[in-house]
């Protein structure tokens, strides 16, 4: 059980984050771009809960911001 706790805590992505990044890749797809505006709509939360997943994405180097 310690094993699998250790593995979870290094995993450098929550399932909230997941979810906000494979919104940001399926806009991208349709759109060819993805602003936060489109993420909020899409997710059905508030605009400003965005920037907040956003930069924690960015610094994670798993996006990149324009």
């Amino acid at each position: 059980m310690n094993d699998v706790w250790k593995e979870f805590e290094q995993n450098p992505l929550t399932h909230s984050g997941a979810h906000y990044l494979m919104t940001i890749h399926e806009i991208q797809e349709r759109k060819g771009y993805a602003r936060t505006t489109d993420v909020a709509k899409e997710l059905e939360i508030s605009f400003p809960r965005c920037p907040q997943s956003r930069k924690s994405l960015a610094k994670k180097g798993l996006i990149e911001e324009n």
